[in-house]
């Protein structure tokens, strides 16, 4: 935000400057979905634990949480491994062209 003095010495209003971003097109794979699913869920479980006082569905919501952020990063080794085997196909074809 910017502000700058006005004709009559008084503060001018501040002025917006807007940035466009540009957003990507995003693949998840499976267990990349399905872990952010469960860290949803373990989150709403875990406040509605703290809400209400009981420590049994805290601590479920916790597990339910750190399953999902497992099963996120499993998801995200097998989109790392997915892509490397890609580049390696192409790296292999353009080798042979």
């Amino acid at each position: 935000m910017v502000s700058e003095l006005g004709s009559n010495g008084a503060a001018a209003p501040p002025t917006a400057r807007l940035r466009i971003v540009s957003i990507k097109e995003v693949k998840m794979n499976k267990d990349q979905i399905d872990g952010a699913g469960k860290v949803a869920a373990g989150t709403v479980k875990t406040v509605a634990g703290k809400l209400t006082g009981d420590i049994g569905l805290r601590a479920e919501g916790g597990v339910e949480k750190l399953a999902g952020h497992v099963q996120g990063k499993l998801g995200d080794a097998e989109a790392k491994l997915a892509n490397d085997a890609a580049v390696a196909a192409d790296k292999t074809a353009s080798k042979a062209v």
